[in-house]
């Protein structure tokens, strides 16, 4: 069964609770600019921060199955969930997301447990979306194979990569905030320079950009994550 809800709205409400749960300490790196007074000498985070650590959340959504014909049945009895991953034939994602955690960012596909628009509802009501969603890192989904469609099958205990079958190690919304605060603290620059040089590696073109500077910095890492990973990028503030 497909999802009843949009990529649009979960991406919605998982922001909605990593921005609004202050005991994370974290804040999405594409509102700073509307969030914020430009040129005010410290106030606005485009001014006042210098270090952090950041955070890549790809966002999928989840297929119900529950027929005899699921694909992924020889590793997990019905009914689970599956998401699907982007074919090397048409983007080089998953090979960047790849790149980008071995450089040592934090990196994770991100899919809700559920697909029905009235458990979302019931979800994001009572700020469960966050709780609820299944986050698995690029590299222990590993290089996928150059031939047939890749997903990601689940179920409330394991997970799995298919088509050829191997077992994933996911995490709930805590303890990727968790293993984030474990990551070394880097400047908006450094990060804005990583980002860059994956995607150069892979010999794609960056258009020209705009002198880099403490303000239009998070743009830059705005554009390039939504651009060439098709990421949301958070930010938590280490000062």
């Amino acid at each position: 069964m497909r999802s009843e809800i949009t990529e649009f709205s979960y991406g919605f409400a998982l922001t909605r609770e990593f921005v609004d749960n202050s005991s994370l300490g974290l804040m999405s790196a594409p509102q700073f600019p509307s969030l914020t007074q430009e040129g005010q000498i410290g106030g606005g985070y485009d001014v006042a921060i210098n270090l952090g650590t950041f955070l890549y959340l790809q966002f999928k959504l989840s297929e119900y199955m529950v027929g005899s014909q699921a694909g992924e049945g020889d590793v997990l009895a019905l009914p689970y969930h599956r998401f699907w991953l982007m074919p090397s034939s048409l983007s080089l994602q998953h090979e960047m997301l790849l790149d980008l955690e071995a450089a040592g960012s934090t990196v994770f596909y991100a899919a809700p447990r559920f697909h029905l628009q009235s458990e979302f509802n019931t979800r994001f009501a009572n700020e469960e979306v966050l709780d609820q969603s299944i986050f698995v890192a690029p590299q222990n989904i590993g290089v996928l194979p150059t031939t047939g469609d890749h997903c990601v099958a689940f179920d409330d205990t394991s997970a799995y990569r298919c088509s050829k079958p191997l077992q994933v190690k996911t995490l709930r919304g805590m303890q990727v905030y968790n293993q984030l605060k474990t990551q070394d603290a880097r400047s908006p620059e450094t990060e804005a320079n990583r980002l860059e040089s994956v995607i150069r590696s892979r010999d794609l073109a960056i258009p020209h950009l705009p002198r880099r500077n403490r303000r239009n910095v998070w743009r830059e890492i705005s554009y390039l994550a939504h651009s060439y990973l098709h990421c949301e990028v958070f930010f938590r503030d280490v000062r």
